[in-house]
């Protein structure tokens, strides 16, 4: 009488994110693998067990048992110099833009209120010469300014850091109707590394499109994974990056005759979670001129700054900060994968 195996293949899901594929094959040459269906894994576990609540330690609760421990071999950046404080770039500068004062409210086509900034010992200018791209009103012979936004250093505060998240699983049943005990060889697969996210919390004055690292602090991967973000951007407010790479394995199964053995694939999950915040100001000068002379002389250099002054006749002299740009950067790591088989069960 030939043996016939018969298994039963569940994929049952925590994360739609997780892929595990199994694979199943028989080391009896002459086994008959026959009527291959999906069960559900929701209460057919163990009693009190359920789909969306499924851990390693559910599972080691109710007698099953750890045969394969499979840590992450992903090595995080600046693992040599781990800080508590997440790494970020330095400061960035553009040029100020005629868009630019359209976005603090300004016409430059209608250059008065512009002016009415720099008005200096009560004397309005006729005109004010930012830089070599922007010039407001009748400039006449000055220097050219050199008025820029200015992106200052990230702050970065930690939130949480390798936070627990529920267990990804994925379960699966052999069955073996044959008369004699027969182990089957059940590939699979699993996924190791990290994705990283960020979201806009809170938009910055003006629209600069820099790009900039937010360093994320990981303390299972002794170090800080990076994501790269948009500060100032016309339409972006998040995205995603995924550096996970898809693992193939495989775990001999021992079934018994008669009888079944359940198989878990249970990954250990972990997120970290940083604000970030990414301070703008208006800095550099601005060259004005005059049509009468204003103490000795007709062209001035004012701090560029003076366009963000909420009053007027205040001489430009003001620290030019704008509403900084906010946003939450996040990693999502897959840090340990365990593979976790029942006691066989008579059929």
């Amino acid at each position: 009488m030939k043996n016939k195996i018969k298994f039963r293949n569940t994929l049952k899901t925590i994360s739609a994110g997780f892929l595990i594929v199994f694979f199943v094959s028989s080391c009896t040459g002459n086994d008959n693998i026959d009527d291959t269906k999906p069960i559900s894994a929701s209460g057919d576990i163990e009693s009190g067990l359920q789909s969306s609540k499924i851990s390693e330690a559910d599972l080691l609760k109710a007698g099953w048992t750890v045969v394969k421990d499979i840590k992450s071999s992903f090595s995080a950046k600046n693992a040599d110099v781990y800080s508590k404080n997440g790494t970020t770039s330095g400061e960035q500068k553009f040029k100020l833009t005629a868009q630019h004062l359209s976005q603090l409210g300004y016409d430059v086509n209608n250059p008065k209120a512009i002016l009415e900034k720099f008005i200096f010992r009560d004397i309005r200018p006729d005109g004010v010469n930012f830089n070599s791209e922007l010039k407001v009103g009748d400039v006449s012979n000055q220097e050219t300014g050199d008025a820029h936004v200015l992106l200052g250093k990230p702050s970065v505060e930690v939130v949480s850091e390798d936070f627990q998240m529920p267990d990804e699983a994925y379960v699966t049943e052999v069955i073996n109707n044959g008369d004699k005990e027969t182990t089957l060889t059940k590939k699979y697969t699993y996924k190791q590394g990290y994705k990283t996210t960020w979201q806009r919390k809170v938009s910055g004055s003006l629209k600069v499109g820099a790009k900039l690292s937010i360093g994320i602090p990981t303390g299972f991967y002794k170090g800080e994974v990076s994501t790269e973000v948009t500060v100032g951007g016309e339409t972006t407010d998040g995205t995603e990056t995924s550096t996970e790479k898809t693992i193939e394995d495989a775990i001999p199964v021992p079934v018994p005759a008669h009888s079944k053995v359940k198989v878990a694939i249970i990954t250990k999950i972990t997120k970290s979670t940083v604000k970030y915040s990414v301070p703008m100001s208006v800095m550099g000068s601005a060259w004005t001129n005059y049509y009468t002379k204003v103490d000795d002389h007709y062209f001035w250099g004012l701090p560029a700054s003076g366009v963000n002054n909420s009053g007027v006749s205040n001489y430009g002299l003001t620290h030019g900060n704008l509403t900084s740009e906010a946003g939450e950067a996040a990693s999502i790591a897959s840090v340990e994968t365990k593979i976790i088989i029942s006691k066989p069960e008579p059929l």
